[in-house]
């Protein structure tokens, strides 16, 4: 393969990661207020058609990841983004409930398929430690784009127009009919990989694989408790002012684009991967603790500085689970085939997303014991990394 190309191809991968994240950070951003004051829909409807959604989420991974690798990883990233592209300005004309069902079910039916594309055309054949620092990276830029896409939306919701809520769904339609042009100059021979077994094989064949993405769906539930758990405590539970749910994107974002590449270092070893998959769960079973802590105090002041803390211990939790289960998963993976198993890991965090705000709410609104019993679920979960099955011989 000429070097530059594969270079380039890398640095392409790295811009649609970083458009592909923009666009979604707008969506995800004003989402639930878009369907609320744009469509006019009730609390009660809009839970439903964000439930629908990440529910089809579930469903369209793998079917896609399947049609990329046999057909190419270019030929794939071009009609999912152009699909997307479509889905999303269909969306910003959505008008009734059950337009907002159906068109919500498309776009979740796409929007796991994606990362696993685009992390396949970044790695392409290259080396386990090479991998690892290129995802750290990636993931990275994801983050800035994440937090880039929220900036315009805060701005959307401030201004609080139905004009401006539709723009901004339109505009998540362009970038990523950006994102599809930006592919369309990728070589699709240089990522194409050899043709995948069945799927029910590969699930049947690799259940080591399957174990490790099972628990990891159970340990990413850190991520869901401080993305809207957290939150939700602080408006409801806490004794600090509500703009604190602010500081916890910006504090999260700044030490995942700190620190990732750093936690991911060495993660292509088993034994290292394994410690730090261990050592994040260990910090949500730490940031549970102390939310239940939290919970029992009434000091403004001692609340304001455990919600730094927790903030930390949640971040620290995510970017080491994240490594080490990531890490893990390539000794898991047969050659050829990783566009596929990035997939299946892939829906481990999507079954977290679909189990995780309800339990999240629950938490955030009951009682402070239900945190000890998430920090007794965490304790509990992090010898059982220890004794996942070994790697099958593939």
């Amino acid at each position: 393969m000429n070097k530059l190309w594969q270079r380039d191809t890398k640095v392409g991968a790295y811009i649609v990661g970083l458009v592909d994240a923009t666009g979604l950070g707008l969506y995800l951003a004003i989402s639930a207020i878009f369907l609320n004051k744009a469509v006019n829909l009730t609390t009660a409807q809009v839970g439903l058609v964000l439930g629908v959604s990440g529910i089809a989420s579930m469903f369209g991974a793998l079917p896609i990841a399947y049609f990329s690798q046999k057909y190419g990883i270019r030929n794939g990233l071009v009609i999912l983004f152009t699909t997307r592209s479509i889905a999303f300005f269909l969306l910003s004309l959505t008008n009734s409930f059950i337009c907002a069902i159906g068109i919500a079910s498309l776009v979740g039916l796409l929007s796991r398929g994606t990362a696993p594309l685009i992390e396949s055309a970044l790695v392409m054949d290259a080396d386990n430690n090479i991998t690892v620092k290129m995802l750290a990276t990636l993931r990275m830029i994801r983050n800035i784009g994440f937090a880039a896409g929220g900036i315009p939306a805060g701005y959307t919701v401030w201004v609080n127009t139905t004009a401006g809520y539709r723009v901004i769904i339109a505009i998540s339609s362009l970038i990523f009919l950006l994102a599809a042009i930006i592919c369309w100059q990728f070589q699709n021979k240089n990522i194409h990989f050899q043709k995948p077994h069945s799927l029910l094989k590969i699930v049947l064949k690799n259940y080591p694989f399957i174990v490790l993405t099972s628990v990891y769906s159970l340990a990413i539930l850190s991520a869901i408790l401080l993305g809207i758990g957290i939150p939700l405590w602080i408006i409801h539970k806490s004794h600090v002012p509500s703009w604190t749910v602010g500081l916890i994107q910006t504090l999260n974002t700044f030490l995942v684009v700190l620190l990732q590449r750093q936690v991911s270092k060495n993660t292509e070893q088993i034994k290292v991967s394994i410690s730090r998959f261990q050592l994040g769960v260990t910090f949500a079973a730490i940031g549970s603790g102390i939310l239940f802590l939290a919970g029992e105090n009434s000091s403004s002041i001692i609340n304001m500085f455990f919600v730094i803390i927790i903030v930390i211990a949640f971040t620290f939790a995510e970017l080491f689970i994240i490594a080490g289960a990531e890490g893990m998963s390539l000794s898991y993976i047969p050659e050829g085939q990783r566009t596929v198993y990035f997939a299946i890991l892939n829906l481990g965090f999507a079954a977290a997303t679909v189990i995780g705000p309800p339990l999240a709410t629950i938490t955030s609104t009951g009682t402070a014991w239900w945190w000890l019993i998430w920090a007794l679920f965490f304790s509990c979960l992090v010898p059982v990394i220890n004794f996942l099955p070994k790697p099958s011989t593939l």
